[in-house]
């Protein structure tokens, strides 16, 4: 996996991992320094341009831990002595994967808040048996109810 260190600071290191980043720029709006820099996202995620998501600016990082515990992927890490540190604080460490159950109310509100598309809805029907059959899609696959939604980027 590729890593990318974006600051260092005496013993601590702030690491970006590029295959985890979604491009969200939630890091971007929490650094006090203002380090980070999200690029052209949709480029980038289709591919029509070979960069990273996140850029860092002209090395001011003062490796704060602040966008590391915002990052909803882990993509961005701040190692102690080479060990990534982590705990409840860190937000991808405290959310769940989303999977549709029954509390689900298949709104769809998750495809339209999603910054980055992952979710689509496709028409809802009814199955013989009177509940909601087949009804989301995942680039061709569709999962069933108790399944997994994400796209998995």
């Amino acid at each position: 996996m590729k890593e990318v260190v974006f600051g260092t600071k005496e013993d601590r290191t702030l690491v970006y991992l590029p295959e985890k980043c979604i491009g969200c720029a939630t890091c971007t709006m929490v650094c006090p320094k203002e380090e980070l820099v999200i690029g052209s996202v949709g480029a980038v995620a289709r591919g029509l341009i070979n960069k990273d998501f996140l850029q860092v600016g002209g090395g001011g990082c003062i490796v704060c831990n602040m966008c590391a515990k915002v990052c909803p992927t882990g993509a961005l890490e701040v190692r102690k002595a080479g060990k990534a540190e982590t705990d409840d604080s860190y937000l991808y460490v405290a959310l769940k994967p989303t999977v549709v159950d029954e509390k689900c109310v298949r709104c769809g509100m998750c495809a339209e808040v999603c910054p980055q598309d992952c979710i689509e809805v496709q028409k809802r029907r009814l199955s013989q048996d009177g509940m909601f059959g087949k009804y989301w899609s995942n680039e061709g696959v569709t999962y069933e109810r108790g399944s997994v939604r994400n796209k998995g980027r």
